[in-house]
């Protein structure tokens, strides 16, 4: 996702000076301090919308507004911590799972039975490979994940026990803390916007149109990627993106429905035209398919084994 807003970043958005329909609805630049960076700059659309752009980083969702003008802002974010997708390869003798956004700096379990929680990653695991694939000899038939080892019953902080469905290939999708968003406040006065006591913005300027639409596309897609229920790869396991015909963005090289044949037994993409790709990495003649997994909470068992799954120290050990 970043690599888009990047491209985005590198329009300027700045200089708007049209007038607002609505007392709030507007453009609100809050400087960071930086010069470079170009600061912080606060989209409120009239239907609702918000978008905070910053350089690399977009935060989205609804904002809403009382009668003094506060405002709360309802972020765009993952609703679990852990995303699981799984898939059935008759091929495949025992499981794979496949680790996305694994994060070293946050803890996270991994139980292949109700009360056998263990750490994913060691403690002093300094770098990662991305994504990390596992491979195991027998099928795995439960599986639970955790960012929590305690019997308190905490938000956020419960075990999932996966709906496995007869699938022996996995993504597990770790939602690390950034992108997993509260509600904050605002407030506006005086044509300016304040963010939870911080810094007041410049005094509010107008949208142009064509800022908008520019500005509502990346608002959307980063609503389809927190609501996704599939994911796609290639047999390097690197994560593609199918789109539909419609959903096409001029300037971006995107991969499109229509051009494969797709098999709903193996939830296999079978290119119709395939392509020569000199690096296996590059190849999407042939692409996989998973799916979103079901699951449903229960209080974490303890911890029970302090020997991670996975081991990863790259440097200075």
């Amino acid at each position: 996702m970043k690599s888009s807003f990047l491209l985005f970043f590198a329009i300027s958005i700045f200089g708007l000076n049209l007038t607002a329909q609505s007392k709030s609805a507007g453009f609100y630049k809050i400087s960071s301090g930086n010069p470079d960076d170009g600061g912080y700059n606060w989209f409120l659309f009239e239907d609702h919308q918000f978008a905070m752009l910053t350089f690399g980083t977009l935060i989205s969702g609804t904002w809403e507004e009382n009668d003094h003008q506060d405002i709360t802002f309802i972020p765009n974010a993952p609703k679990e911590k852990f995303e699981v997708f799984g898939r059935r390869n008759e091929a495949l003798k025992g499981s794979k799972i496949i680790f996305l956004n694994l994060d070293i700096n946050e803890n996270s379990y991994i139980g292949f039975s109700s009360d056998a929680l263990q750490p994913i990653l060691n403690e002093d695991a300094n770098c990662l490979d991305q994504p990390i694939v596992k491979v195991f000899d027998e099928n795995v038939k439960a599986l639970f994940l955790s960012n929590f080892t305690s019997e308190n019953n905490v938000e956020n902080k419960k075990a999932y026990q996966i709906n496995l469905e007869n699938n022996n290939e996995f993504i597990i999708s770790y939602n690390e803390n950034s992108r997993m968003l509260a509600k904050f406040t605002g407030k506006i006065e005086k044509n300016k916007l304040t963010i939870d006591f911080g810094k007041k913005s410049s005094e509010r300027g107008e949208i142009e149109p064509s800022e908008a639409l520019e500005i509502k596309k990346y608002i959307n897609q980063q609503k389809k990627y927190y609501a996704k229920n599939e994911l796609i790869i290639n047999a390097e396991n690197r994560f593609l993106n199918l789109l539909e015909d419609n959903e096409g963005m001029e300037g971006h090289r995107s991969l499109y429905k229509n051009n494969y044949n797709f098999d709903s037994k193996t939830q296999i993409y079978t290119a119709k035209s395939p392509d020569d790709f000199e690096d296996k990495y590059d190849d999407t003649n042939t692409l996989y398919l998973y799916k979103n997994l079901s699951f449903s909470k229960v209080i974490p068992s303890k911890l029970s084994s302090k020997k991670n799954l996975l081991q990863y120290t790259c440097y200075g050990k």
